[in-house]
């Protein structure tokens, strides 16, 4: 709906679509074809209404409202609000006068004009009253808050998005540990070590080991990135010769004992390839190991870097040897037995020839 103040007398030639006239008395009537309005008279059009009018020299125009306008030596004023408010005071809404923009036809010659009710049969829409009462609290003052952003928090290996601060950002390095790809029965200690800062493995899982059935020769775990609001240039792991190698996009980094290999979402997977010599006689499993340590560096888009340690422990195997027992088939006839035929020599082996002896006094038979 458009509202239009007239600067001079014009006189209605003809109309297409929906208007009425406010006249300077607060009286409201459709515009009639032929008759003459004075200047000041506003007049209520729908957005899609035509008029066409006579001007002083008898020139005629076809113009849209917002032509009217024009000719009239209008534009939408401030004084408009005024006029509508005039308007209302007089007991007319001009909210009824014409069907809604939303629905149904576009306004012409012959839709007939909508009055003040509850909907409306040609416009296809559905007024909703309001019902029942409204309170608005107040608080007696105004509040405010500082928006603060939130980082998502993400257990899953590989890249963490954190939010944007900024300022230049550190990157940061994490590794977590998996537990045992088979649970032990008697789970291993390691004095003054910290659970969850290493893995480790057992030369007893490798093949002749004593516990070759366990897959306890690998390990494995994630690396967990951060790089803030910048973006992650490059992973890269210290191999056993000294070497840094780029393991972004996934690789295989050789160590002392075993070989870890990066996967592209950044877990990580270290296996032992072979037993190794212990320092420590007389110890095996956890209480003589080796460490098989690894230096990961990550590098963000702008030069940043960040290193971490990934260590795994190497446990170490033994022989295992079990009771011997033979039966004599004859009086006086000799026994032979085979002692390792029930033993375990390890990961590591045993040596037949000299690394077999009897226990003095442990030989013992009746008959």
């Amino acid at each position: 709906m458009d509202t239009l103040t007239l600067s001079t007398a014009l006189k209605v030639s003809d109309i297409q679509g929906t208007a009425y006239a406010v006249l300077q008395d607060g009286t409201l009537e459709p515009i009639e074809i032929g008759k003459v309005y004075p200047a000041g008279t506003v007049f209520l059009v729908d957005t899609n209404t035509r008029l066409q009018y006579l001007n002083a020299d008898d020139a005629t125009e076809d113009t849209s409202s917002t032509e009217v306008l024009a000719v009239a030596g209008q534009a939408p004023l401030a004084g408009e609000v005024g006029e509508l408010q005039a308007a209302i005071l007089a007991g007319i809404d001009p909210t009824t006068l014409f069907e809604a923009t939303a629905a149904g036809p576009a306004a012409g010659a012959d839709t007939p004009v909508a009055t003040p009710g509850d909907g409306s049969g040609n416009g296809g829409f559905i007024v909703v009253s309001r019902v029942g009462g409204f309170t608005q609290p107040e608080a007696g003052f105004d509040t405010s808050f500082a928006q603060a952003t939130v980082a998502e928090v993400s257990e899953e290996p590989g890249l963490v998005a954190e939010p944007e601060t900024g300022v230049d950002s550190q990157p940061t390095l994490d590794i977590t540990y998996d537990p045992p790809a088979t649970d032990p029965e008697t789970p291993p200690v390691f004095p003054g070590r910290v659970s969850g800062t290493f893995g480790w493995v057992d030369e007893s899982a490798l093949s002749g080991g004593s516990q070759e059935s366990s897959n306890n020769e690998s390990t494995s775990g994630a690396l967990i990135i951060g790089v803030g609001g910048d973006g992650l240039a490059l992973v890269e792991v210290l191999d056993a010769g000294g070497n840094w190698i780029d393991v972004t996009s996934g690789g295989t980094v050789a160590g002392l004992h075993g070989v870890l290999q990066i996967n592209p979402d950044f877990t990580w997977v270290y296996t032992l390839t072979g037993p190794a010599e212990h320092p420590l006689a007389g110890q095996v499993f956890e209480l003589d190991n080796l460490s098989d340590l690894f230096q990961v560096r990550v590098t963000d888009d702008d030069g940043d870097s960040s290193t971490a340690s990934l260590e795994v422990l190497v446990n170490d195997d033994g022989p295992q040897a079990a009771d011997d027992r033979a039966g004599q088939a004859n009086e006086n006839e000799p026994v032979t037995i085979d002692v390792f035929a029930n033993d375990s020599a390890g990961a590591d082996g045993v040596d037949l020839a000299s690394g077999v002896a009897l226990v003095a006094g442990s030989l013992t038979g009746s008959g």
